[in-house]
C-alpha cells in the first residue's frame, strides 16, 4: 500500500492506494459506531460493482 498526502492551505488528508483497501476501510470506519446500527448508503452502480462486499466487510460487528 502507498499513502500520498494532499496538503492544502490549512489542512491535509491522506490518500491510500493499494488492493483490498475497501474492506479494511469499511471495518475501520464502522467499528467505533457499530454498537447498535450501521447504515450503508450506496447507488445501483456501486451495488452492481461490489455485490455483498459491504455486508462481508462488516460481518461480525455488533451491529444489526
Amino acid at each position: 500500500m502507498h499513502t500520498l498526502t494532499v496538503n492544502l492551505p490549512g489542512f491535509g488528508y491522506p490518500i491510500q492506494i493499494g488492493t483490498d483497501l475497501l474492506d479494511a476501510a469499511l471495518r475501520e470506519l464502522a467499528a467505533p459506531l457499530a454498537k447498535e446500527l450501521v447504515v450503508v448508503v450506496t447507488n445501483d452502480t456501486i451495488a452492481k460493482l461490489y455485490p455483498g462486499r459491504c455486508e462481508r466487510a462488516l460481518a461480525g460487528l455488533p451491529a444489526r
